[in-house]
């Protein structure tokens, strides 16, 4: 099965946060940790401003938190059918080295604790309980977040509908490369577009 992906765009994201408020009562996150952060950074292309960058798992193609993780038959996998990395909470022991393993710091330990009272590890699934819902994902599906979007920043879907997604809206040139120590994310960050000024005389 193909892959599936989250789409950034930061040319219109407005730091409302709605995608993080979605994501914690969707999940009942009521702790003090997200799945979804929501931060200030330089703009690529205006060092002296800053713009919103949301971020969350990148669920990487061989990922660090996989590769970290001590447990016997890993706490932490990669599902076959689509590529989703999943945190077994069962086998989490809590020892915080998936947290240590992921360089983009999209994994951390919650309040949430397994039948053996260890504290796990916890992040975006991409709402996968929601998708084993279904047999089939429905061209207009949208995560939680995705849907709590008001300004369209956030879009989830296959990998070759998000490629289509991103052609469409002509933006194949700012996409942001996000590989890090190794690592090539799933999803696809769109920097802000530079803005035009018009001098009027």
């Amino acid at each position: 099965m193909e892959e599936y992906t989250l789409l950034f765009d930061s040319d219109r994201c407005v730091s409302c946060k709605r995608c993080i408020e979605s994501c914690r009562e969707e999940n009942g996150i009521d702790g003090d940790w997200n799945r979804i952060f929501v931060t200030m950074r330089t703009a690529p292309n205006d060092f002296a401003s800053m713009e919103p960058f949301v971020e969350m798992c990148n669920h990487c193609d061989k990922p660090g938190c996989i590769e970290a993780c001590p447990v016997e038959g890993k706490a932490i996998y990669k599902r076959t059918k689509d590529n989703i990395v999943l945190v077994d909470k069962e086998k989490c022991t809590g020892c915080g080295k998936c947290v240590k393993g992921c360089p983009y710091d999209m994994i951390h330990l919650s309040e949430w604790k397994n039948s053996s009272g260890k504290i796990v590890a916890d992040k975006c699934t991409y709402c996968a309980h929601k998708l084993d819902e279904m047999d089939t994902l429905p061209d207009d599906y949208m995560t939680p977040c995705v849907e709590a979007c008001p300004v369209g920043a956030l879009d989830f879907g296959k990998r070759s509908a998000i490629d289509e997604q991103v052609k469409w809206r002509g933006r194949e040139q700012d996409v942001i490369d996000m590989r890090k120590d190794g690592l090539t994310p799933s999803n696809v960050f769109l920097k802000k577009r530079k803005v035009r000024k018009i001098i009027s005389f």
